[in-house]
């Protein structure tokens, strides 16, 4: 889970499934997949509900065909993987995509890219260009694309650039 902390213009990201802070390894999704690819979440009743409903589907039908009962918990559902991955998972044009992104699960909305996390470390490298260890500026072109890289570099002590 996600713990967002604010005080006066201070704000600070708690992944305490990481039990740490994660600022300063915080990084863009590329929307590689990797972690829908390795990751199919839990939902509850009420989770199951709302993805119910978005896809038009009563609840009964939702259970049958997206998930598997959880054997852990009661009234809890295990999303089903599907060709890899989450059952929701899509690609278009080599990124990756939810079908139901509008009602994700929590634990989806949850999950910050990091530089912390083996998922996105290893999606990194699977959308890597030819001449560089990461070549984020290719991968990420938004207005704070070289604040980005140079937060690279000194995450990974990468030789500068120019």
């Amino acid at each position: 889970m996600r713990i967002i902390l604010c005080a006066e213009q201070t704000r600070r990201s708690y992944d305490s499934g990481l039990g740490r802070f994660t600022d300063d390894e915080a990084i863009p999704c590329f929307r590689c997949g990797v972690c829908c690819q390795r990751w199919q979440p839990l939902v509850g009743r009420l989770e199951a509900e709302r993805l119910a409903a978005f896809l038009g589907l009563s609840l009964g039908a939702f259970l049958e065909r997206h998930t598997r009962r959880y054997p852990l918990a009661e009234d809890t559902y295990q999303l089903l993987g599907q060709d890899g991955g989450c059952v929701f998972l899509t690609f278009e044009n080599g990124r990756a995509g939810c079908a139901v992104h509008e009602a994700r699960p929590q634990a989806c909305r949850d999950w910050d890219a990091s530089l912390a996390r083996r998922e996105c470390l290893d999606g990194l490298r699977l959308l890597r260009a030819d001449t560089g260890p990461l070549a984020p500026v290719t991968l990420y072109d938004g207005p704070d694309a070289e604040v980005f890289v140079q937060h690279l570099r000194r995450q990974r002590s990468l030789p500068p650039t120019g």
